[in-house]
């Protein structure tokens, strides 16, 4: 990861004043973190955001469930994606960087994102241990690209996760 800027290092690297930054960071408009009550900035999500309008749009989110109207409607939107990635909760560094370029993408994303109910879905499949759920959804998650270089045979049953359209 690089090195943070600070609101004045971005400020100044961006051409605009701290307060103008400040606002936007406050109000979600552009990538940043509070580390310790300050603003902090990465340099190459800050190159990203840029090249991709500056935020000239807002982010929308959409959340589903299991629903099978909700799923079929999903479907239907996702079609017309022009970034669709999948992950899992247990993924969490993949699912970040899936995370960042949607947002940078121009146009509708959609990002997929696996993630167990221990409650119900342990109940279920008596799987008492939240653990247990989270370590055989890990296990059951292949890699898109492993998926491709894999037998169809050896991957019955598996949850691809990646990139789908980028």
């Amino acid at each position: 990861m690089e090195e943070l800027l600070t609101l004045r290092e971005a400020a100044k690297k961006l051409r605009v004043a701290e307060v103008t930054l400040y606002r936007l960071a406050r109000q979600g408009r552009i990538p940043a973190v509070k580390v310790g009550g300050g603003w902090r900035f990465e340099p190459g999500v800050l190159d990203a955001w840029l090249a991709h309008g500056g935020g000239r749009r807002e982010a929308r989110v959409l959340v589903v469930d299991d629903d099978p109207v909700l799923l079929d409607l999903v479907r239907g939107i996702v079609a017309g994606a022009g970034y669709v990635a999948r992950s899992s909760v247990m993924h969490t560094r993949p699912l970040i960087n899936y995370i960042k370029k949607a947002l940078c993408h121009r146009g509708f994303s959609f990002i997929d994102v696996l993630s167990p109910c221990p409650t119900h879905y342990g109940r279920k499949e008596d799987r008492p241990s939240p653990p247990e759920i989270l370590r055989d959804l890990m296990k059951r998650c292949i890699t898109r690209q492993k998926a491709e270089d894999s037998p169809p045979e050896t991957i019955e049953g598996k949850i691809i996760i990646g990139e789908f359209v980028s």
